[in-house]
């Protein structure tokens, strides 16, 4: 609940439900909390429109700010498992397709339209090709966390700048990925390229310690990291991820709000009533000031949030 109407404030009218690499408990109760509140009928703020698990198949290398002790391989059973337990809610799974049993996991998953995404891995280019033929399709928070580009050797960022329909994440904090490359990702990927956030839970809370998966994150200064430095996840809003978009990667204005909006309702197969406004759409607003902070936010036509009535 604090979340969704958190989540309000900052332009969000859905969402979905993020987890992390951690043990098969966690996953699963984690799982079967957002189930509950789906069946309760009712959000404050920002709807969930669905679960995306990311990890624990993901690999050591490329782990990020993930809990190594929770890194498993891609497991068939476990899939069908999660899967079940989401009730129809599992809408993407991240995990790294070159790791042993990743393939039957993909093709088990996107059979059943669940969108699989490549992340957290040390997957070559050809191995991100042989993925795409089993039924991945997208990329998670391209750049980072994953086999970077070079000349004799593209990588995972190689094969997400490469195929046009491979749709693509980007954290445009101007931390995670420079704003010079986030217009390059731009021009190369146009209405497939996804703006996310990132967050982890000290989003919008003070500079502090706090916790990711059971480690300490230092947040200072807009950043979050492990002890050794690692970037622990994000801080970014989406209102500022467009903010970041139009003023630091000079991309369009209609441009950044379609990433933030009818992209995202894409990859989740319900841009035929979200994303835009049109006759017949749910009635999603949000609107900005020209410094694109948040005046209000409608979901379903119900305001969630109002700029003028916060103390």
């Amino acid at each position: 609940m604090t979340i969704s109407a958190a989540l309000a404030s900052y332009g969000v009218t859905g969402f979905l439900s993020t987890t992390i690499t951690s043990s098969e408990e966690d996953l699963l109760n984690a799982i079967d909390n957002v189930v509950d509140f789906q069946e309760k009928g009712f959000t404050p703020g920002a709807a969930v429109l669905g679960i995306h698990v990311e990890g624990p198949w993901i690999h050591p290398r490329y782990r990020g700010a993930m809990n190594e002790s929770y890194i498993t391989r891609p497991s068939l059973s476990q899939a069908k498992k999660l899967y079940d337990r989401a009730k129809g809610l599992l809408k993407i799974v991240t995990l790294a397709p070159e790791l042993p049993g990743a393939l039957d996991v993909i093709r088990y998953l996107s059979e059943r339209h669940v969108i699989v995404s490549a992340g957290h891995t040390g997957a070559g280019f050809d191995q991100i090709a042989e993925a795409m033929q089993a039924g991945l399709t997208q990329i998670t928070h391209c750049f980072n966390a994953m086999t970077g580009l070079h000349h004799r050797e593209p990588g995972a960022v190689g094969a997400a700048l490469y195929f046009d329909k491979l749709r693509t994440e980007l954290i445009a904090d101007n931390i995670h990925v420079h704003p010079h490359i986030a217009n390059l990702l731009y021009r190369l990927k146009k209405q497939n390229l996804i703006l996310i956030s990132d967050c982890m839970r000290a989003g919008g809370m003070p500079n502090g310690v706090y916790s990711l998966g059971g480690q300490s994150v230092q947040v200072a200064d807009g950043k979050a990291t492990l002890p050794d430095g690692t970037l622990a996840g994000g801080l970014l809003t989406l209102n500022r991820a467009i903010k970041n978009m139009v003023e630091s990667a000079f991309v369009p204005l209609e441009q950044a709000v379609s990433m933030a909006s009818l992209a995202p309702a894409a990859v989740l197969g319900i841009d035929d009533r979200k994303g835009k406004l049109c006759p017949g759409y749910d009635a999603d607003l949000t609107i900005l000031n020209r410094n694109f902070e948040v005046l209000a936010t409608w979901v379903g036509g119900r305001k969630v949030y109002d700029l003028k009535k916060c103390p």
